[in-house]
């Protein structure tokens, strides 16, 4: 593959549309940047006991880049707004629907087929959150109570049979905004958007059809609007069907302008599921194999009708890598695994993603031990770019070694942050590259004075460590000995292939050896001397360092007074 490097200058961490190119230089310009990144899901049936909710470990404000905390003893890891899946029902037997618990559905039939609802449990579920501030919540209408279809059908996650009769359905949907509002006031509610369903474009997770959605979309809309006007309205998050399209999205999205039905936003499931590689072939790995498609079907609602083109762009579901290309089902959490998620985040803003969702970043060893993911590492120093302006710029390398680059700049008032990550899609070449980038006055508007740097790489990445450590003790597990290039995951975490053989095995060797492990995670957001170069010129200056492969390296530039 070619080497593909983009420089992005921000002060803080983009927030607008697409990349718009300017004259000089090749620069592009991504506008200002926020938070687009801090968004995440909560889960049933684990609603009522604050799902990922937990106190932000004492070592993150003990580094350079400090944890950027809400003001609240608990919260959610890098996020400020929140889907909430399963709201409606978790219960995959009919007795679970109606018990008490996490998996109880929201409304019922008493013995005279009078549909009955559960406000209390509305509210234990959402309290959670709403309590520790977050308003910005996106209710997902996706498990469908057992009340509603004639036989119900049971998926992965749930229930998932559509309602025999639509009207009923909109009755509950109209009694459960009116009592959102009745709980939590106006002032609240007219923050939540409503996401109808999760990935029902594919059969297995809806049966009722594209007339039966457009039934289950339309009154649902109805009655959001009757009850609380202006909130956002959306259809569910699109995926690749796997087993038939039961909903087109394109089609619904006609449908939606034509009869003046609220479609505010259009939010993608995004995964590397890696192909089994061939020689010199990677497939799924590599974010230019998958944006472009995320790109066209946005570009295609566009041109449906011109409302659409201030359509918000999300990606809901987001996951750096979720099955490996030998195989492996779990996050890459090392230094592999925050190169390639700093460059798909970025090759997101490029194609105007407006809000990015992550799943956890956090693995818990023990009640009071928290190993940080290195989606967190990344998004402890994006935390720190918001505010600014953000660029693409043209970096070089000196050789052709193979590895695929993104870098992000950050000017700020009184600095300027560069991140720029290098790896290559084949796991086993590793060789650094020598770069260099150019920034012009033009962009940075001030000098540099003096540079610091840190670098995430498999020597300092607590994951990649801890993965060498398992292997040495003989704890490592099977799959991941006999995987090809030496991929970091989670350690013990259950759904996942881990990396420890045996899990509390694996989770007494890390408490065992936690000073070691903190003191690594810690010292990977501290800053030391700049070991590169800095060329300054008449209208900007030159940079040069070596990057390992795989790696993020962060630069901070602060300016001259």
């Amino acid at each position: 593959m070619k080497n593909r490097v983009v420089l992005l200058m921000v002060a803080g961490l983009v927030c607008s549309a697409a990349a718009t190119e300017l004259s000089a230089d090749g620069i592009k310009s991504l506008g200002k940047m926020n938070g687009f990144y801090r968004y995440t899901a909560v889960l049933g049936p684990q609603l009522e006991g604050g799902y990922q909710v937990t106190a932000i470990p004492e070592w993150m404000q003990e580094t350079d880049l400090p944890y950027q905390k809400r003001p609240y003893e608990k919260e959610i890891p890098f996020a400020d707004g929140l889907s909430v899946v399963r709201l409606l029902s978790a219960s995959k037997t009919a007795e679970d629907a109606n018990k008490p618990g996490g998996t109880m559905d929201l409304v019922y039939r008493n013995p005279s087929g009078q549909l009955q609802y559960r406000w209390e449990v509305l509210k234990a579920r959402l309290d959670p959150y709403i309590n520790l501030g977050y308003t910005d919540l996106t209710l997902v209408m996706d498990n469908i109570p057992w009340c509603f279809p004639k036989i119900p059908v049971i998926g992965e996650y749930g229930q998932m049979g559509a309602p025999a009769e639509y009207q009923e359905w909109y009755a509950f949907m109209k009694a459960m905004c009116a009592e959102l509002k009745r709980i939590y006031g106006q002032e609240t509610v007219k923050h939540f958007r409503f996401r109808m369903g999760t990935e029902m474009q594919d059969a297995r997770r809806w049966t009722g059809g594209y007339e039966g959605y457009l039934h289950y979309y339309d009154l649902a809309a109805k009655a959001v609007q009757e009850e609380i006007p202006g909130a956002g309205f959306g259809p569910f998050n699109r995926s690749v069907p796997q087993k038939g399209e039961a909903v087109s999205i394109i089609e619904l999205a006609k449908h939606c302008a034509r009869e003046n039905v609220p479609f505010d936003f259009l939010a993608r499931s995004f995964y590397f599921f890696s192909s089994q590689p061939k020689p010199g072939v990677f497939g799924n790995i590599h974010p230019d194999q998958r944006t472009d498609e995320l790109e066209t079907l946005w570009e295609q609602l566009e041109q449906i009708d011109p409302k659409y083109k201030n359509l918000s762009r999300e990606v809901q579901e987001f996951g750096p890598h979720l099955s490996t290309e030998d195989g492996i089902y779990g996050f890459d959490t090392g230094a592999r695994g925050a190169a390639q998620t700093f460059h798909t985040v970025v090759q997101f803003r490029e194609i105007g993603v407006d809000r990015l969702w992550h799943w956890d970043v956090f693995e818990k060893v023990d009640a009071d031990k928290q190993l940080l993911y290195s989606i967190g590492w990344l998004y402890s120093v994006f935390d720190h770019l918001r505010g600014g302006n953000a660029f693409v710029l043209p970096v070089q390398s000196a050789a052709d070694n193979g590895n695929t680059h993104k870098a992000l700049l950050i000017v700020l008032e009184d600095r300027a942050i560069l991140m720029v990550s290098c790896w290559n899609v084949d796991r086993l070449k590793q060789t650094p590259d020598q770069l260099t980038l150019r920034l012009p006055d033009s962009v940075l508007l001030k000098k540099i004075g003096t540079v610091q740097a840190l670098s995430f790489t498999e020597t300092n990445s607590v994951y990649d460590v801890l993965r060498r450590d398992l292997a040495s003790a003989d704890m490592l597990s099977e799959k991941h000995k006999k995987h090809r290039g030496a991929p970091a995951t989670s350690v013990i975490q259950n759904g996942y292939d881990r990396m420890a053989a045996d899990k509390k095995a694996g989770a007494q060797f890390v408490s065992g050896h936690w000073e070691k492990y903190e003191q690594l995670m810690r010292d990977s957001l501290k800053l030391s001397d700049f070991n590169g170069t800095v060329d300054k010129k008449t209208d900007g200056a030159e940079m040069s360092f070596e990057a390992a492969s795989p790696s993020v390296t962060v630069l901070v530039l602060k300016f001259e007074e």
